[in-house]
């Protein structure tokens, strides 16, 4: 393992213990390693607002209802996907991506709480 991996997994792991006794940090809330925001750490550090906008803009503009079914393209570690789960009465989540950890995540900590969300 080089210095830099270790450099950013003791910086993530930090920023994880962080969220954690702040009260950043849900159940649903993934590790910083998976959250996909790019460089700019502002994208990592704002995860939930930006998850609470994202969701709003699909209320509001794309007309989303609680019984509907929601399809994600690209749904990464579950930033929509959270907000979703408190929404949807009779609706159902389907969301995919690539990437396997992200999946991962969301299939063990928000499926099992929320059985409308299905991330595949």
């Amino acid at each position: 393992m080089n210095l830099r991996r270790l450099a950013r997994d003791f910086i993530f792991s930090t920023l994880d213990l962080a969220d954690t006794l702040t009260g950043r940090k849900t159940p649903i809330t993934p590790p910083r390693r998976l959250m996909n925001g790019g460089t700019n750490s502002k994208f990592r550090n704002d995860y939930h607002s930006i998850g609470r906008n994202l969701f709003g803009l699909l209320v509001k503009h794309g007309g989303a209802r609680p019984q509907d079914r929601v399809l994600d393209v690209g749904c990464s570690c579950g930033r929509i996907a959270a907000e979703f789960t408190t929404y949807l009465t009779s609706g159902t989540y389907n969301g995919f991506d690539i990437e396997g950890p992200a999946i991962e995540f969301c299939q063990r900590a928000i499926t099992p709480r929320y059985p409308q969300i299905h991330p595949r």
